[in-house]
């Protein structure tokens, strides 16, 4: 075919020129039909043919107008040629169709050739030598332009993708709206995201000089700040001491001391019984590895390092800033904060100075992990709001026993995050080179987790190292410690939480919370048929879960022989999704809707009603959006945000629906538990808690995701799948009942 567009120099037959139109034609044609076949299973996230379809036809239009248009006016003067019907091709299907007319209409009139070859010497130039291809090399090379644009600029791709995602949505809308008698073989939609940011409550008690040359037993009481998200509670540390030394039976009775010479206080643990391994460091310092030890509960702060230093035993870190402040050791303002920039050698000396040891490496894991031995102290899935990590947002320390969510069974705080901690080897090692574990303020979700270490030279220091003391209790004193008791003061569970309430799922380490009974209005009076009419709906009270199911969540799932794998392990961007640990905290996709509610059993749940999901969404004030009736693009991942793929569960606070759920507006389309009916608000009898049609083919998805519209992204939006249908876009979350 570009043969024969190239041969257009007078010399072109009418065989020829019809051959090429004709060939041009089918092209398009078909090209056309596929981008509408395909359209809705890129849509759903199940197929990007459409997008290889769409570039396809971008490409050959642009690289085929300017010959076909030249050929058109040089060559056939018998032809009606007034320029601009020309650039009616480039409407799909109805474009060839009015193009084939025009051409078939004879007409000798030559006015727009006179005003082309006489108005541009240069083009005339050009259209003479088709030969030589110059008309051909300008949209080749614009061509080869964007394609790698497309490749080296990331923004220049995410634009593209969206306006791709744009038609595809638009075109699958309009295939839906003239054809419903079509049996849907996939849906469009649906997971909501919301974030808002809530205030944080500080709890300061009795602050320490760091200048101080001893702690008395008031100084010593530690000044921390809690991060309070609604509902949380606080720990109070409840102190019993006495003057006199106590002894051994005392010791091995109490779970908790605190040491004389730095008032630190650390907590017993409980070593495993079937442990029966003994490591020579551990016969080295007096430990066996089959007995129980003891390890601080905080990190060492400033203050208490001060105390070290200004005895002479301990030599001043190796730099006074943070990463962000520049007199980090010398201000009073970060004496609770854990101390920087020493390396093992001095935090061996402090411990040495306090009457304890560096942990081994062995005691330390003992003292991060739980009785199931999950990924992280407090459970199986990592959250911001339990650690001092990337995530968190701090980018530097922050005071010691600051995210009490996060701390281990045992009380023992900050073991994951904030600094990493030097520990003694497991055995009497030759070699230099010291283990660092617990991840740091810097440290992303893997490198948090109780098993990572890093092996480091004994010289190191940074400002994301610091340590914490331990010791056997063969090796205690007791004349060098007091009895001290911490109680958690948590309030008693009630019949009736907080709106907004929160709890932990120890299941899956999901955050829970709490949507009071009651009613709310249903659906939009101005919005799609399916919405109509808005009704009145009373639901009891049940718990909804703050995030999408991640992909470490529902891998617990699968580990435990509940879960199905989902139905491909990439993403619509990441060929490596599923599994891999970068992406632990984002939404699992491609699930079906009976993998959904497999993993909703599985944590003693079920996937929300309709009814349930757009109560949660809404919020107290029944809005359209989670966070208001106005659309605010910031708020979501959708088609517009050009990011093209999922963002992690705990994103986009300021979009988090009235009773603080994230999520439930964009990034993942979330399965709900009923069947679709289209006129169900019409003809429903369900005024209470309502489950939906009894039959029906399809199940509903709701929210809109990170590939559909803001229309989709709507709380009272609803959409159609077959229950077997799986996509990029698709995910879900679970509620159950008190």
């Amino acid at each position: 075919m570009l043969r024969n567009y190239a041969n257009f120099s007078g010399k072109t037959t009418r065989k020829q020129f019809w051959s090429a139109i004709t060939l041009h034609i089918i092209i398009l044609l078909l090209s056309d039909l596929g981008i509408l076949m395909t359209s809705p299973r890129y849509t759903a996230g199940e197929s990007n043919l459409f997008l290889v379809l769409f570039s396809f036809n971008i490409f050959y239009r642009f690289l085929t107008w300017f010959p076909l248009w030249t050929i058109t006016v040089r060559r056939l003067h018998d032809i009606q040629k007034t320029g601009w019907w020309i650039l009616i091709q480039l409407i799909p299907i109805f474009g060839q169709i009015v193009l084939v007319v025009f051409l078939l209409m004879k007409s000798k009139e030559t006015r727009m050739e006179k005003i082309l070859f006489d108005a541009n010497p240069r083009l005339r130039a050009i259209l003479n030598k088709p030969r030589n291809g110059g008309w051909i090399w300008l949209p080749l090379i614009l061509t080869a332009v964007c394609i790698i644009y497309y490749i080296k600029d990331q923004q220049f791709q995410n634009k593209y993708l969206s306006a791709v995602s744009f038609f595809a949505e638009e075109i699958h809308l309009s295939d839906q709206t003239y054809t419903a008698i079509v049996e849907k073989t996939t849906d469009l939609i649906s997971s909501i995201q919301n974030h808002r940011i809530f205030s944080g409550k500080t709890v300061t008690e009795t602050a320490v000089s760091i200048g101080s040359p001893e702690i008395t037993k008031a100084q010593a009481e530690v000044t921390k700040t809690v991060h309070n998200e609604t509902s949380e509670t606080t720990e109070a540390v409840v102190e019993y001491s006495t003057e006199t030394p106590i002894s051994s039976n005392v010791i091995l009775e109490s779970n908790s001391l605190k040491s004389k010479s730095d008032q630190a206080v650390i907590v017993r643990i409980q070593m495993d019984p079937n442990n029966n391994s003994t490591t020579d460091e551990s016969a080295l310092h007096g430990s066996d590895s089959n007995n129980d030890f003891w390890i601080d509960q905080y990190e060492v702060t400033n203050q208490q390092y001060h105390l070290c230093e200004t005895s002479g035993f301990c030599t001043p870190p190796n730099n006074v800033r943070s990463a962000k402040t520049e007199d980090y050791y010398t201000n009073d303002a970060y004496s609770e904060y854990p101390v920087i920039h020493v390396t093992y050698e001095q935090a061996s000396s402090y411990c040495n100075w306090a009457g304890r040891r560096l942990p081994t490496d062995s005691e330390w894991q003992s003292a991060a992990e739980n009785e199931s031995e999950d990924p992280y102290p407090w459970g199986k899935t990592f959250s911001k709001d339990k650690v001092n990590a990337a995530d968190s947002g701090n980018r530097d320390t922050t005071a010691v026993g600051t995210y009490p969510k996060g701390k281990t069974k045992d009380s023992i705080f900050d073991l994951a995050g904030n600094v990493w901690e030097w520990v003694n080897p497991d055995n009497d090692s030759k070699t230099e080179a010291k283990f660092i574990r617990g991840g740091a303020w810097n440290s992303y979700a893997i490198s948090v987790q109780t098993t990572s270490k890093l092996l480091v030279s004994p010289d190191y220091y940074a400002d994301d190292l610091g340590f914490r003391c331990g010791i056997s209790t063969r090796e205690i004193n007791p004349a060098d410690y007091n009895v001290h008791k911490i109680m958690n003061d948590e309030p008693a569970e009630t019949d009736s939480p907080d709106i907004g309430s929160e709890r932990d799922r120890e299941s899956d380490g999901m955050i829970e919370v709490f949507i009071p009974e009651g009613n709310f209005v249903m659906g939009n009076p101005n919005g799609a048929v399916n919405e109509k009419p808005a009704h009145t709906v009373f639901l009891s009270s049940f718990w909804m879960d703050k995030f999408e199911v991640s992909n470490q969540q529902y891998a617990s799932c699968v580990n435990a022989g509940v879960c199905t794998e989902p139905g491909g392990k990439n993403s619509f961007k990441r060929k490596d999704y599923y599994g891999n640990p970068e992406f632990e905290n984002y939404p699992v996709i491609q699930v079906t809707w009976q993998q959904a509610s497999d993993y909703c059993h599985w944590i003693e749940g079920r996937l929300p009603t309709e009814a349930e999901w757009e109560k949660a969404a809404k919020g107290l004030d029944g809005t359209l959006y989670p966070w208001g009736n106005e659309f605010v693009p910031q708020n979501l991942n959708f088609s517009g945000s050009g990011i093209n793929d999922t963002q992690p569960v705990d994103m986009y606070e300021n979009g988090m629906s009235g009773y603080g759920i994230l999520n439930l507006s964009g990034n993942v389309a979330e399965w709900v538990s009923d069947l679709y009916a289209e006129n169900w608000y019409t003809t429903t009898n369900q005024p209470e808690n309502p489950t939906g049609p009894d039959i029906g083919a399809y199940r509903i998805l709701r929210g809109g995701s990170w590939l559909t519209s803001q229309n989709t992204a709507q709380t009272v939006n609803r959409f159609q799948s077959l229950p077997t249908g799986a996509g990029f876009d698709r995910g879900f979350r679970c509620v159950r009942q008190n």
